[in-house]
């Protein structure tokens, strides 16, 4: 079986897009740009995660796993990197 691809979330610019990925076994929350979907791809949550949000200035993805919510610091100036 593939891959499964769920909870797109666009960011506020439209340049980047996170989503939960099943892969390994575990769900998890990815970022890649967009429209060029195919380059690099950065996994966000550390564990597990579902449910990406942007926040409304594009600095920070939330994402929850279980009965917690969890947020991380996102830079997208040219590649993305995010914190922990």
């Amino acid at each position: 079986p593939g891959i499964n691809y769920s909870c797109p979330e666009f960011s506020p610019d439209g340049n980047w897009i996170a989503y939960c990925a099943l892969e390994s076994g575990n769900i998890d929350v990815y970022v890649r740009p967009f429209p060029n979907a195919g380059s690099a791809v950065m996994k966000i949550s550390q564990g597990g995660g579902i449910d990406p949000l942007w926040s409304h200035n594009g600095k920070q993805i939330f994402y929850r796993w279980h009965d917690q919510v969890w947020a991380v610091d996102i830079q997208t100036a040219g590649t993305i990197s995010a914190g922990r």
